[in-house]
């Protein structure tokens, strides 16, 4: 019998010390739990920092914000590939300069219900947006550029 998913067999690791069990078998009978709850496919949250090269707090963040929905077994983390997949595409999305709201548009948009042809439609309006949201911010970087080329070369006459 179980108690929301988690086996009663649980209930004698959290017995006091020295009842029902030996005093080092507490520990050894979580960490036993912890390595067979991970499955062969899933990552610890230190494993998949490691493979996309951020940090454990960033996943965590990420997490908070509802864009990864990792497993948890009490308080660790696993990420299967629907969250390596997810993550590799918040990654894109930061890598083409969009917030954490256009991120999460583009990963809803990519994971609708919608057919192919209205996904990439989806897609293509947010890249669309973000392309020119970073046309301005070229333009704008462009004229201070010349502005302080300005202000430079004005100084160098003096």
């Amino acid at each position: 019998m179980s108690f929301i998913g988690r086996p009663t067999s649980l209930g004698a690791n959290f017995a006091p010390p020295g009842v029902g069990s030996a005093s080092g078998a507490l520990v050894a009978d979580n960490e036993d739990l912890i390595s067979s709850a991970a499955r062969s496919d899933e990552l610890s949250i230190s494993q998949m920092a490691d493979e996309f090269g951020v940090t454990m707090r960033t996943l965590r963040f990420y997490e908070e914000k509802g864009l990864l929905t990792p497993r948890r077994v009490g308080n660790r983390r696993f990420y299967g590939s629907q969250s390596r997949e997810r993550l590799s595409l918040v990654l894109k999305g930061k890598s083409m300069g969009m917030g954490l709201d256009d991120v999460s548009a583009l990963v809803s948009a990519l994971e609708s219900d919608g057919d192919d042809s209205q996904r990439a439609a989806q897609v293509q309006r947010i890249c669309a947006e973000q392309l020119r949201h970073l046309q301005e911010l070229k333009a704008t970087i462009e004229a201070q550029i010349e502005q302080t080329e300005r202000v430079m070369d004005g100084l160098s006459t003096v």
